[in-house]
């Protein structure tokens, strides 16, 4: 079986010649199509990457992971999978089924739903083309067969069944699962989840020539990956799994926007699709795409942008341009935008006209206000709002919702109504398919927030109606006693008060995301608001301490996002998209010096990028684009010298399996990995004289279960074998020693076995990370314990997390192959940090083996855990540096934490008002120190409450 190489699959896409542009020039809320192909567009960068990445031969899981609204099905239909195709990739497209390729929907019982779907798809001859007779029937027969209810067992079936497609097909497999979050959302049983995720994990480790891809939202990418032992693969990743990763991101600037909007009136031919204009005959008029996008972006940012964007642009032509090619181009004006209302009116507009539409098509009759205001409590009884504060479509049986409708009074055929709103011409509903009883959603995400805001502002009517009768009462009762009433106002007023900033106080304490802005904010704001005469009451000092210790988790300084970075010397070197290299000292990041300029990464270069300090060079060296730049000692910045690293290397090198390139201890490592066979090929390259040199090439067989982790302090690696720590030197790899056991001799046998209970699985590593002086430290998440292997003795020091030390026991959680966790020794003290549950979790611990938290809570890196691709301590411990990175080819930003003492007493030394200057620096690192309205509202219901002011 053979695939197209990542280069070729990097290409610009190629439409096919015999698509035609669609009837309509914009979608509405229905998801694009394979035949909406012609008016996809914006979108050929995240294309070329994600099928890049499916189609490296290690690859078998894709997680495509994006906000909602950022059109991720659309994404897949209309984009990726008909490039892939291309490619040669099967996705169970039939005739019947109009060529479109196979997505099943997560749903509540994945696995339940991929058996009907495939079986169905199977059923249909035209399948045996690509997967061959054999291998179709094969796989049919054992659906079919399927007699179990255990979930497990449905997993075996569908991966006996993937076997038999994939040992007959001609031509690899691709099959996709959307709206992978509802695994999480609707409610799915504990022996279904754990099923599913198993044949995920069982795909990645089998040898079955398919491919998967799961998109899910975002908000629930972390929470999916919790449940593997499987982390996907980052950019820095130095070794590769079958696991991938990748972040669709939503149009982010007005010139995206406008090019998706003016798609359909081109005056010239788009690829080999033709003329968009001869076909619809409009255009917009000068400014009027422009101020469409701008209002999008302004009223929905990043989400929903694209489907809202399908509304108001499909109600636009219609309402122009009509149903009817006119003979002469129409003109769409922005008073004909105005007329409509602009974005913000048109949502409304669109869900209040369609249940009119709808119901006027049942019914034969004008639908009253009350009946379409009882339809909308309905539909916005499908939304919720989910992890992360966002709103989304719950997926409901239908006898449930006709249930809800008819409490609410509403008669006549309701399931038939339902239908309706689900049709292509409505796109209010969306019905699920597979097997089991009807279900529905909303038409799309974009939905929910403006039915959730018409669920909320009803309430609140029916709120202030209640509260208003109620004013009225105590009006009547106030009148006849005053004095009792100012003294209840003056209660209630304390009382008010209290009750915020209990609010306040939990919201900051509570929240388990890694973020530090808000907690940083809400603390303020519970100081400020506790102050003055009633400060002793509501705790004044209380509510100080909590605001130092936000400042002590959160970091002092946010770089700037950049495409490499480096740490040596206790300084920061970077490269930024421009091709600037800029150092940065730890102690005063602000201070960032330009030491170099190199041309600018170019949109088709998208491999990875390395800089850092090697040996008989002053200035640091940038790997870019398989060349190297460097500077002799008194060239300009703008005046380096470049070379092309494969000129360095040895014939055969690099030419198979990966080759990674990386800057570490004075040297550039070029590390080829193959995996089968099992051989680790590495060489360095050093600057001697005024030339590179590269030396001779070191093969390490491997026979071990675990690939190893080289040190970036010096030539060392290091590995697991069963309990034993083994230790090689990258330049004589066969030098391989014990340097350490996780088994004490003077244990007895079951103690010793839950410390190390039996050797490693196969592709699963425990993580292990280096210190500066070269010991290697491993953290066994399971046991809570970190292990630190000296050179001097034959026995780790165990440092044990114990629960007396604080409320609950610390949980690690790593990514795969990139072991994130550092160390550094501070006079007779060690120090270890690493990846935890909420945050960047640290321990200290003496040579005695007693350890103790540095920080109670975790450090607060803001970024999502999972897009943590590195973190270092500076030499002398005082600086932690954490570097984050969002997606396979996204820019990474650095972070970085005072862990002085003196930074401890600086903060208990401050004043109120030095506090809050303090505060609303560090609140603004990431963005706006300013709460925005959506906060006001959801924090304060409201309430104008900027605890910075006009800091």
């Amino acid at each position: 079986m053979s695939l197209l190489s990542p280069d070729q699959l990097r290409k610009t896409i190629t439409p096919e010649p015999t698509s035609a542009w669609p009837s309509e020039p914009y979608k509405g809320l229905n998801y694009f199509q394979r035949s909406d192909a012609p008016l996809f567009s914006e979108r050929d960068i995240d294309v070329c990457s994600c099928a890049a990445i499916v189609g490296f031969a290690t690859n078998k899981v894709l997680l495509l992971h994006g906000r909602s609204g950022t059109g991720k099905s659309s994404f897949l239909r209309a984009g990726l999978l008909p490039k892939l195709q291309q490619a040669g990739f099967y996705s169970f497209e039939t005739k019947a089924n109009g060529d479109e390729p196979l997505l099943v929907r997560c749903t509540a019982n994945p696995l339940l739903r991929l058996q009907h779907a495939l079986t169905h798809r199977l059923t249909n001859s035209d399948a045996s083309n690509a997967l061959g007779g054999f291998g179709r029937k094969r796989a049919l027969s054992l659906l079919q067969a399927a007699t179990s209810d255990d979930p497990t067992d449905i997993a075996e079936q569908l991966l006996a069944a993937f076997q038999a497609l994939s040992n007959g097909s001609s031509r690899p497999i691709l099959f996709v699962i959307d709206q992978g979050e509802e695994i999480f959302t609707l409610g799915t049983a504990n022996e279904i989840r754990a099923a599913f995720f198993y044949l995920i994990e069982e795909l990645c480790i089998r040898h079955i020539d398919l491919k998967l891809i799961v998109s899910i939202r975002t908000e629930f990418y972390g929470q999916f990956c919790d449940q593997l032992r499987v982390a996907p693969n980052l950019t820095v990743t130095t070794s590769r799994t079958s696991l991938d990763q990748y972040m669709l991101h939503g149009l982010r600037t007005e010139s995206q926007i406008v090019a998706t909007i003016v798609r359909p009136t081109l005056n010239e031919p788009v690829s080999s699709y033709g003329i968009p204009r001869s076909v619809y005959n409009f255009a917009f008029e000068v400014g009027t795409a422009e101020q469409i996008a701008a209002d999008l972006l302004q009223h929905c940012g990043e989400s929903s942008t694209l489907p809202v964007m399908q509304i108001v642009c499909r109600d636009l032509f219609r309402s122009v341009v009509g149903e009817s090619r006119p003979a002469s181009c129409r003109l769409i004006s922005l008073r004909d935008y105005d007329r409509l209302g602009r974005v913000s009116g048109r949502v409304n507009a669109f869900i209040n006209s369609s249940i009119r539409n709808v119901l006027k098509s049942v019914n034969n009759a004008n639908p009253t206000e009350s009946e379409v205001s009882r339809w909308q409590e309905v539909l916005a009884n499908l939304v919720a709002r989910q992890e992360g504060s966002v709103l989304a479509s719950l997926l409901v049986d239908e006898d449930e919702i006709i249930a809800d409708a008819k409490s609410r009074g509403i008669t006549g055929n309701i399931s038939q109504c339902l239908k309706e709103m689900a049709s292509e011409h409505s796109g209010l509903l969306r019905i699920s398919e597979g097997a089991g009883s009807t279900q529905f959603s909303l038409g799309h995400d974009a939905l929910a927030p403006s039915l959730f805001q018409w669920r909320e502002a009803r309430a609140d009517i029916l709120r202030e109606r209640r509260s208003a009768k109620r004013i009225t009462i105590a009006l009547a009762i106030a009148s006849a006693l005053i004095v009792v009433f100012t003294a209840v106002v003056f209660w209630q007023i304390y009382q008010n008060r209290s009750q915020t900033l209990q609010l306040i106080s939990a919201l900051s304490n509570n929240d388990s995301s890694p973020g530090y802005r808000t907690r940083v904010l809400l603390s303020l704001a519970a100081s400020i608001e506790s102050s003055g005469l009633l400060s002793k009451q509501l705790l004044h000092q209380d509510h100080l301490f909590d605001l130092r210790q936000n400042l002590l988790r959160s970091p002092v300084f946010v770089g700037k996002p950049s495409i490499a970075i480096g740490l040596y010397d206790d300084k920061i070197t970077r490269l930024d998209a421009t091709g600037k290299i800029w150092h940065q000292p730890l102690a005063n990041p602000a201070a960032e010096q330009l030491i170099g300029i190199i041309p600018p990464r170019t949109a088709e270069d998208q491999s990875p990028c390395a800089i850092g300090r090697i040996s008989g060079l002053t200035r640091p060296i940038v790997y870019q684009g398989g060349y190297v730049y460097w500077w002799p000692d008194q060239a300009r910045p703008d005046e380096p010298q470049r070379l092309e690293l494969k000129s360095l290397f040895p014939t055969g090198f690099g030419t198979t399996g990966f080759t990674l390139v990386d800057i570490a201890n004075g040297h550039l490592r070029a590390t080829q990995i193959t995996s089968s066979p099992r051989i680790y090929r590495f060489l360095e390259i050093s600057f001697s004289g005024s030339r590179f040199v590269a030396s001779d090439i070191k093969e390490l067989p491997w026979s071990y279960a675990l690939w190893p982790v080289f040190s970036p302090y010096s030539d060392k690696l290091a590995f697991l074998s069963g309990r034993e720590l083994l230790q090689s030197d990258r330049l004589q790899p066969s030098s391989i020693k014990k340097v350490g056991s996780l088994a004490d001799p003077t244990k007895s046998n079951k103690e010793i076995s839950e410390i190390a209970p039996g050797p490693a699985p196969e592709l699963f590593l425990e993580s292990i990370g280096f210190a500066p002086s070269d010991a290697a430290i491993l953290v066994r998440g399971r046991r809570s314990e970190i292990f630190i292997f000296r050179a001097e003795t034959p026995l780790p020091l165990r440092l044990g997390i114990y629960e007396t030390l604080q409320d609950a026991p610390i949980r690690p959680r790593f990514g795969f192959s990139r072991p994130l966790i550092a160390g550094v020794k501070i006079a007779d003290n060690w120090r270890a940090a690493w990846v935890g549950d909420e945050g960047i979790d640290m321990l200290e611990g003496s040579e005695d083996g007693l350890g103790r938290l540095v920080r109670v809570k975790s450090l607060l890196p803001a970024a999502p855990l999972d897009s943590i691709i590195r973190i270092e301590f500076s030499r002398d411990g005082r600086w932690l540096l954490a570097v984050s990175q969002s997606g396979f080819l996204e820019p990474a930003v650095f972070r970085i934490w005072d862990l002085s003492s003196a930074y401890v007493t600086e903060l208990d030394g401050m004043t109120v008002e030095q506090l809050r200057d303090k505060a609303c620096f560090v609140a603004g690192l990431e963005a706006s120190n300013k709460f925005s309205a959506i906060e006001l509202r959801n924090l304060f219901a409201g309430r104008e409450r900027q605890p910075c002011g006009d800091k």
